[in-house]
């Protein structure tokens, strides 16, 4: 089976790359693939271990605005398309966003293949019950390209909120699979040790304010108030301006000797910071099916996030605050780190669930999914 992805979505393979990124890379890694993207996108799929695939770059412009990039790489993506004389069975195209969604579309039509899609989560209009201008515009485009992915072939979301959010838009229950959380490198995972040192709590995600990095940094000042050696250790990587407003916000708050910031860091390096923290961190307000968060259950490390009200995903091993909720926050992972007892408790929790998040789980339903619809 032939897979063609598009990855139209632009950005630096160097400063990490998100969980939708890895799901495309490991459910195209042992089918013959054909990858169309930028060259951020193709650098990320190589470091991530997609080498066997076949690349065709789509040439990017350098000085022009947002609008017109989306224009320029969806026509330029079909066009290039057109000139792959290799048949195809599949156009697996990387989010749901128009960027990918239009020519996933478009390019399947003109090769008379199937179309996959994902769609992951609902942009909301508003966030922290305020309008925001850019959210409204990514609201507005994930709706427009709602209206294509009706005629996906199939659509592959993690929750039922979201499912049900697909079939109010006429997205056939048929062409839905729900792969639930999970992503969890299972041989990497088993493979990786404990570090020489040890960290009370990790945090690993995007530098972004939507990921609640500056939420925990509040956290954990009230954290050192009570243990002075309170020690963090956060992975991860964000715009210039992102990480400058976290650098900064760590010196204002005095928590120089506290935060140990990696950036982004490899795989197996992962697993070895997570299995030697005591606790993962995870604050985000726009999250559903965090892979964090599945990493650290999977390796027995007791978790703390917010409560999301929209999707109202649970996990063994975790414990939820109210969003935006800092002395809860706090409370809650002061709580962890003062008795052992608890986190050996929640740990035995989450590995007694961990089967679930591995990656094999995920490729075999996804593949199958796809086997049965493939010409």
């Amino acid at each position: 089976m032939r897979i063609l992805g598009i990855v139209n979505e632009t950005f630096d393979a160097d400063k990490g790359y998100g969980g939708a990124v890895k799901v495309f890379i490991e459910l195209l890694r042992n089918n013959e693939a054909i990858v169309l993207g930028s060259r951020g996108a193709i650098d990320a799929c190589l470091y991530g271990g997609l080498t066997r695939a076949k690349y065709v770059e789509i040439p990017s412009l350098r000085s022009a605005g947002t609008g017109v990039k989306i224009l320029f790489n969806m026509v330029k993506s079909i066009a290039v398309a057109s000139n792959i004389s290799e048949g195809v069975h599949i156009v697996f195209s990387l989010s749901s966003s128009i960027i990918d969604s239009l020519p996933g579309y478009l390019i399947a039509r003109m090769k008379h293949a199937k179309w996959v899609s994902t769609f992951y989560h609902v942009i909301p209009s508003k966030r922290s019950g305020k309008l925001s201008i850019r959210a409204l515009f990514s609201s507005i485009l994930q709706k427009s390209s709602l209206l294509i992915l009706m005629k996906a072939d199939l659509v592959i979301t993690q929750v039922p909120t979201v499912a049900n959010y697909l079939l109010k838009w006429h997205v056939q229950s048929r062409r839905i699979v729900m792969i639930g959380p999970g992503g969890v490198d299972e041989a990497q995972a088993m493979q990786s040790r404990t570090l020489s040192i040890s960290y009370d709590a990790c945090f690993l995600g995007r530098i972004h304010v939507l990921k609640g990095i500056f939420d925990l940094l509040e956290a954990w000042r009230i954290v050192c108030r009570v243990r002075p050696d309170a020690k963090l250790v956060v992975m991860g990587y964000g715009s210039e301006r992102d990480i400058a407003v976290f650098q900064d916000k760590i010196e204002k708050y005095g928590l120089r000797d506290n935060v140990v910031f990696l950036g982004y860091v490899d795989e197996a390096l992962k697993y070895s910071v997570l299995k030697s923290s005591k606790i993962l961190m995870c604050p985000s307000y726009e999250d559903p099916c965090s892979i964090a968060v599945s990493e650290a259950l999977y390796c027995g490390v007791p978790v703390v996030l917010y409560r999301d009200p929209l999707y109202g995903v649970t996990y063994q091993g975790a414990t939820e605050v109210e969003r935006g909720d800092i002395k809860a926050l706090a409370n809650s992972a002061l709580r962890f780190l003062q008795d052992q007892n608890l986190r050996d408790t929640y740990s035995a929790r989450a590995k007694e669930s961990a089967q679930r998040f591995g990656w094999s789980r995920i490729a075999e339903q996804v593949i199958n999914a796809i086997g049965d619809i493939a010409p």
